[in-house]
C-alpha cells in the first residue's frame, strides 16, 4: 500500500532494483493521491526521472500561470463584475460606478478597503482594467469561458484515465487468463508426475519383496543342501573309521 509516509524508501528500492512496475504505480499515487507539496513532487519526480509526473506538473504550473482570478475583475464593495468603467479612487482602490456613487452620499470620506480619507469626487476611470474586461469580453464571445474550459479538460482527462484503465483491466484479465493456463498446465504435470513416483514405488516395493523372499528361499535350500552335505561327510568319516 503506498502511502506519502513510505513512499521515498519505496522509491528508492524501486529504482536500485529497477521494478519498473513500482515506479509506475508509485507515480500514479504522486498524481492522483498524494498529498505532498508541488515543489516535493516535483523534487521525486527529479530525482526518480518520473516523466510522466514531471509532465503532469508542468501542465498544472502552466494551467495556474495562465488562470486570471475572478476576484480581480469585481467591485470589492458589491463583489459583482465591473459594469461600465471601473473608477480608482486617491488610494488606488476600484469600484463599479453604481457603488461609488452610493459611496459619495455617505458621510464617510474614508475608503472602505484601506480606511484612508479619500475624497470620491476626484474619482478617475480606470480604462487599463476596462480594456481587459473588454478583451476577456470579446474572447468571451467566441470561446468557451474559464470554467467550461476547465471542466472539458478535466472531462478529457477523466476519458483518457478511464480508457487507460480499460487497457490496464484487460491487460491483467489477459495475464491472469495465461498465468491460470500456465499454473493448470504444471499442476496437470505435477499430478501426473507425483502418480507415476507412486506406480514406480510400488511397483519397485514389489520387485524388492520379490526379490527379499526369493532370497531367503534360496539361503533356506542352500542351509538344506549345506546340512545334508555335511550329514553326508559326517556318515562317510564313520566308514573309514
Amino acid at each position: 500500500m503506498f502511502g506519502d509516509q513510505n513512499l521515498d524508501p519505496v522509491l528508492e528500492i524501486a529504482k536500485k532494483y529497477s521494478f519498473d512496475f513500482v515506479l509506475k504505480k508509485s507515480e500514479d499515487f504522486l498524481i492522483e493521491n498524494s498529498k505532498f507539496s508541488f515543489g516535493k513532487k516535483m523534487e521525486l519526480a527529479r530525482e526518480f526521472d518520473l516523466k510522466k509526473l514531471k509532465d503532469h506538473l508542468k501542465s498544472l504550473d502552466e494551467s495556474e500561470n495562465c488562470a486570471i482570478s475572478t476576484d480581480s475583475l469585481k467591485c470589492t464593495v458589491c463583489y459583482e463584475i465591473y459594469p461600465g468603467v471601473p473608477m480608482s479612487i486617491q488610494c488606488g482602490h476600484t469600484f463599479c460606478t453604481p457603488c461609488l456613487e452610493n459611496l459619495k452620499k455617505t458621510s464617510s470620506a474614508n475608503c472602505p478597503i484601506c480606511r484612508k480619507i479619500v475624497n470620491f469626487s476626484t474619482a478617475v476611470p480606470n480604462f487599463t482594467l476596462k480594456n481587459v474586461l473588454d478583451s476577456l469580453g470579446e474572447l468571451g464571445k467566441n470561446e468557451k469561458g474559464p470554467y467550461e474550459n476547465s471542466k472539458d479538460i478535466a472531462i478529457e482527462r477523466l476519458q483518457e484515465q478511464n480508457a487507460q484503465l480499460e487497457k490496464e483491466k484487460e491487460k491483467a484479465e489477459d495475464d491472469l487468463r495465461f498465468a491460470e493456463t500456465y499454473i493448470n498446465e504444471y499442476w496437470s504435470q505435477i499430478l501426473s508426475l507425483r502418480e507415476q513416483n507412486s506406480r514406480l514405488k510400488h511397483s519397485t516395493a514389489r520387485k524388492y519383496t520379490f526379490l527379499f523372499f526369493g532370497v531367503c528361499g534360496l539361503l533356506v535350500i542352500l542351509t538344506y543342501q549345506y546340512y545334508q552335505l555335511n550329514l553326508s561327510i559326517t556318515k562317510r568319516k564313520c566308514w573309514f573309521f
